[in-house]
């Protein structure tokens, strides 16, 4: 795009985008003595996940296993009960996957599971809430561990989620929190 040599310095100009585009595009143009400046707004056509300032690239280009932090959920059969421990973010891209795994796990709900939340990274509202939903009230199928220092651990005394400090499969204090 060139500089419109009719347009005087502080000129602005607005243009609609009427391509096939998913979503709508405003684009403003202003015109000023050292060039053209151009704002560009569209709405988001996807879920927005958070970034963490080590997966911005400041113009370097990340490799494939960079740029992509994925959730994972394993299994720990090896633990005294049924246990899986969760890794990576748990946003809310993440939490319908969470959702239908926590179900799956405790049968519809009607078995305990521990799960840990050493690994998480990130803990956004949607899961909390899909943690909420399978917890019950404390009673419910869920014991919730996370280290104290830990990221789940703070966002889950600040809400006053009640989970465990310390490993609940070990012999010992069980430091309930919430």
């Amino acid at each position: 795009m060139s500089d419109d040599a009719g347009k005087r310095p502080g000129d602005a100009r607005t243009y609609r985008d009427r391509s096939e585009s998913p979503g709508p595009i405003l684009v403003s143009y202003t015109g000023a003595e050292h060039g053209t400046t151009a704002t560009v707004h569209r709405r988001l056509s996807g879920p927005a996940r958070l970034l963490m300032a080590d997966q911005i690239s400041h113009g370097a280009v990340l490799a494939a296993h960079q740029a992509a932090d994925l959730m994972r959920i394993v299994e720990q059969p090896d633990a005294p009960s049924n246990r899986i421990a969760v890794h990576g973010p748990l946003d809310a891209h993440h939490a319908t996957r969470l959702r239908a795994e926590l179900a799956r796990r405790t049968l519809g709900g009607t078995h305990r599971l521990t799960v840990g939340l050493t690994g998480v990274t990130h803990l956004a509202s949607a899961a909390v809430a899909e943690l909420y939903r399978h917890r019950q009230d404390g009673s419910g199928p869920l014991r919730l561990y996370a280290p104290a220092g830990s990221t789940a651990h703070h966002v889950l005394t600040l809400i006053n989620l009640p989970h465990s400090t310390s490993d609940p499969d070990l012999p010992g204090p069980g430091g309930v929190h919430g």
